[in-house]
């Protein structure tokens, strides 16, 4: 799967050595109105059996930043230039969610390894999780001095509590420790109003039986901000510069932790054994 600058994703078969472009991918991606607005969501196959992509969405104008899919695989998140964060049904092809930024473009994103949550970073120097189930903004984690340009939750997990590391623009590594039941949560307002409501999906089970009436909620896919003063903010457990440049990536394991910088710089950090 590749973002494009355009506002375009690709879905690419590595077996099929032909390309042929869909015609939806010269209708629009020069910033037309028609694709400018935050629910835009148009699909086109293969052109020819043989040929890439064998998928292509259009789901806006601006550059696609980051994709990232949901540990059941079923899901697909994205963020884009244009300050939203999309959640799209990958079996299905279809826009589920639309989560607008409350400044500038997301330029990262991640899961939670149980689906649950979603956290995006960008150009506002702050991370906000978002509840997939509840459908609404949980916190915004402010910390960072500078544009956000990787986000990742801990696989090793902390019980009832999520761990998150980021790393940007500052060149610094932040944790964050996230726990729903430790947060101040907001009151819970309709989606007619903003943000949605925190009744949201059913979450009694995984959610690879998918999420019922996806078809018939298509209008309603964008969920307005919420004031800002009613999320909750967390701060850092802990705040460390780890590099001399800009870090641009963050990958992690169970053992270890890798970064990047745009020095072209790439660090390996063993983690400490637990127990």
């Amino acid at each position: 799967m590749v973002g494009m600058g355009d506002g375009a994703i690709m879905i690419m078969d590595r077996t099929k050595e032909e390309f042929s472009v869909p015609a939806l991918a010269s209708s629009g991606g020069s910033g037309g109105r028609r694709y400018e607005a935050m629910d835009v969501f148009e699909t086109a196959g293969a052109q020819r059996a043989r040929s890439n992509p064998v998928a292509f969405w259009r789901v806006g104008s601006r550059a696609i930043t980051s994709i990232e899919f949901s540990p059941d695989g079923q899901r697909v998140a994205a963020t884009s230039e244009d300050g939203a964060l999309r959640i799209i049904d990958y079996l299905n092809e279809a826009l589920e969610d639309v989560y607008l930024s409350y400044f500038g473009g997301l330029t990262c994103c991640a899961w939670s390894d149980d689906g649950r949550y979603v956290a995006a970073g960008g150009k506002d120097d702050m991370l906000t999780v978002w509840s997939y189930y509840e459908q609404t903004i949980v916190a915004r984690c402010q910390g960072h001095e500078s544009w956000v340009r990787g986000v990742a939750f801990d696989p090793a997990g902390r019980g009832a509590a999520y761990r998150i590391l980021s790393v940007g623009d500052d060149a610094k590594l932040l944790v964050w420790d996230f726990s729903l039941a430790a947060l101040h949560r907001p009151r819970a307002l309709g989606r007619a109003g903003t943000g949605g409501s925190l009744q949201g999906r059913q979450a009694d089970g995984p959610h690879l039986r998918g999420r019922p009436g996806v078809r018939e909620a298509q209008a309603g896919v964008v969920h307005s901000r919420m004031p800002q003063g009613a999320v909750a903010v967390l701060q850092p457990l802990a705040a460390e510069a780890i590099h001399d440049a800009p870090i641009s990536s963050l990958q992690l394991s169970q053992d270890l932790l890798v970064t990047a910088c745009r020095r072209g710089v790439v660090k390996v950090w063993r983690r400490p054994a637990i127990g």
